[in-house]
């Protein structure tokens, strides 16, 4: 997942394990692939970061070489750089471009896996948050999200990312922000719902009315990653009851209608109906009219889905009967 999303933001992923040469090795010699006077060339930066008039170039540069450079992300990423506490104090700056340029960098170095706990152990979330909340710019607000996808790949830190003020912000972007920055929100909030704790406090502050709006709106390209995040959440009966009262059911027969999407997206709609019509009977009841092809939909997909495709709308199905036999008993 790491891999994917720096390819489609053009950065250099984390090398892969060659044969005989695993990434282990490679965290155990972070200064093996940096020479003495590039090490020298970072202190100079690190050291201007904290002269105010020179804070923005170093900062922008910085960024640049933790984008290009994996080896650049390793040797920073350790405490005696100070690169990761220098970072985060420019995160409270004035100046939109200067924190713009720390909290990219901050991002590009936890790429490194090596640095994702070092980071967070630094303080550096509560400061990321702020950044996400109230950044100056909303390519900085998206890249706080994109750090927090980051560092979130750690189950340590998805606690830590929970319990700050991060998931309402993230729900805030995910509605509001540029279609970039949505994507990383999207990715965020999927690696924390993986904690669940952090599932209900995503219900509570409003995630779910914005997947939705995002299943039905396909020109913004997120229907997959709100899917499978719905998918995700929908078992508990909280979620499952937003789910029911934000009228997800016309939403999802869309999708399992739709022949052009993909099946995966069909297996998704089919979970979450699945349970949202489990927490309350109510639904099946109204999906028994079939005005709108409901009921055909249901049976093709027990027939042509995935395997567990087959087995949700088939569950359904058998539901249908069963409430309309009682029905008339």
């Amino acid at each position: 997942m790491i891999e994917q999303w720096c390819e489609s933001r053009g950065l250099e992923a984390p090398m892969r394990a060659a044969a005989g040469n695993g990434s282990a090795e490679e965290s155990a010699r972070p200064n093996s692939a940096i020479t003495l006077e590039e090490q020298k060339y970072l202190g100079i930066l690190l050291d201007k970061i904290v002269q105010e008039k020179e804070s923005r170039e170093a900062a922008r540069e910085l960024r640049a070489l933790t984008k290009t450079k994996p080896s650049h992300r390793a040797y920073l990423g350790q405490d005696n750089t100070r690169a990761t506490p220098l970072l985060v104090s420019l995160l409270q700056s004035s100046d939109s471009e200067t924190q713009e340029h720390a909290v990219t960098a901050l991002l590009n170095l936890s790429i490194h896996d090596a640095n994702k706990t070092a980071i967070a152990a630094q303080g550096a979330i509560p400061c990321i948050v702020q950044v996400l909340r109230n950044g100056g710019t909303m390519e900085a607000r998206g890249n706080a999200a994109a750090a927090l996808f980051s560092l979130s790949a750690v189950d340590e830190n998805k606690a830590k990312i929970g319990a700050s003020d991060a998931i309402p912000a993230l729900v805030n972007l995910l509605s509001d922000g540029n279609p970039m920055a949505k994507k990383d929100s999207a990715s965020a909030l999927f690696n924390l719902c993986i904690h669940r704790e952090n599932r209900i406090p995503c219900v509570r502050a409003g995630m779910i009315p914005v997947l939705l709006k995002l299943v039905s709106n396909n020109s913004e390209g997120l229907v997959d990653e709100s899917l499978s995040l719905l998918a995700m959440v929908v078992a508990h009966h909280e979620a499952a009851e937003a789910m029911g009262n934000e009228g997800a059911v016309p939403c999802l027969m869309g999708i399992i209608k739709d022949g052009s999407q993909h099946p995966r997206n069909k297996e998704n709609a089919v979970v979450i109906l699945q349970a949202i019509c489990s927490n309350d009977r109510s639904h099946l009841k109204a999906m028994r009219g079939d005005r709108y092809g409901y009921i055909n939909a249901l049976i093709d997909l027990s027939e042509t889905g995935t395997s567990r495709a087959k087995r949700k709308a088939s569950a359904i199905l058998d539901r249908m009967m069963k409430q309309e036999h009682m029905s008339t008993i």
